[in-house]
């Protein structure tokens, strides 16, 4: 009886390894060529059903990678924002920051700071420090050069003909001052007049009469007063009567002045409503300043 056992014990392991033999038939030889060693998934069963990882990608790969400034890639500094990660944790304490383009050294400057701020530890705000250091040192040696250049080449410095101090500031008021007051008073010899509209009635024409008349003292300029209701003004009693010039000249309201050159069939209002000395000064200058031929007859007075 014992024996029929024994042969079918024999026959179910054989049944049993059968398969494992044949499995094991296709396990790669001791020696397996190169595609073989492609890292199949059954070497990775550990892994079980997660065994798919996404690829590394070149942003991930270029920060797994030890770099230095040498080494930045030039699509670095031109595209800043896609490799800033790799700007942030590039070291420098041991570089020569002072030969980078300017352009670079801000890029780099402005990836510290944002790395300092993320992460502000004692390692990433002395780098930054660094970084502004080499910036501020660059501005500073720039501001050095434009002060030696400005000494050197007084012809582009401003303050040559604009003093900044005080002192060169009166200077330059008072020397400005004298040139207006000879194109003024160079006025009446370049047949400059003002055309005065007004009304006997007008409470803001009779104030503006009475400075008029002061600066046409002052400076000799002569004044034409027009009336439009026929009545003159205490500081101008004969005025000549409107006969059409108001509505030529597109009057709009009292009292008005209009600066007039009539050798160069030139007329201009400067003003409409009550003008202070000094605004009526300052627009009359402002007209003439305009027309170079009366500043060379000024300048050569």
């Amino acid at each position: 009886m014992r024996k029929p056992i024994l042969r079918g014990f024999i026959v179910m392991v054989c049944a049993v390894l059968a398969p494992v033999v044949v499995w094991a038939g296709s396990l790669p030889d001791k020696n397996p060529s190169s595609s073989q060693l492609a890292n199949p998934f059954y070497e990775r069963a550990r892994e079980g059903w997660f065994w798919y990882q996404d690829p590394i990608t070149e942003e991930e790969e270029a920060v797994q990678t030890p770099v230095t400034l040498g080494t930045l890639p030039l699509e670095a500094w031109l595209d800043p924002a896609k490799y800033r990660s790799l700007l942030k944790r590039v070291p420098i304490e041991q570089e020569d920051l002072s030969t980078l383009p300017a352009g670079m050294l801000r890029e780099l400057a402005s990836a510290k700071r944002e790395a300092a701020l993320d992460a502000p530890t004692p390692e990433t705000v002395k780098t930054y420090i660094i970084a502004q250091r080499a910036v501020f040192k660059r501005s500073e040696d720039f501001t050095s050069m434009w002060q030696l250049a400005m000494f050197t080449n007084p012809q582009l410095d401003f303050a040559t003909e604009h003093p900044t101090s005080q002192f060169g500031h009166d200077v330059e008021v008072q020397a400005t001052q004298e040139v207006d007051e000879r194109l003024l008073s160079s006025a009446r010899a370049n047949h400059v007049g003002l055309f005065f509209f007004f009304t006997s009635t007008c409470r803001f024409c009779q104030e503006q009469s009475k400075i008029l008349k002061l600066f046409s003292d002052t400076y000799r300029i002569e004044v034409f007063p027009v009336t439009l209701d026929g009545q003159g003004l205490k500081e101008f009693p004969k005025a000549a009567a409107d006969n059409g010039m108001a509505e030529r000249v597109s009057l709009q309201k009292v009292p008005t002045i209009y600066l007039a050159i009539p050798q160069e069939n030139f007329l201009v209002a400067i003003g409409s409503g009550v003008m202070t000395f000094n605004e009526l000064r300052e627009r009359v200058l402002t007209i003439l300043k305009q027309r170079p031929h009366l500043m060379t007859k000024a300048g050569d007075s």
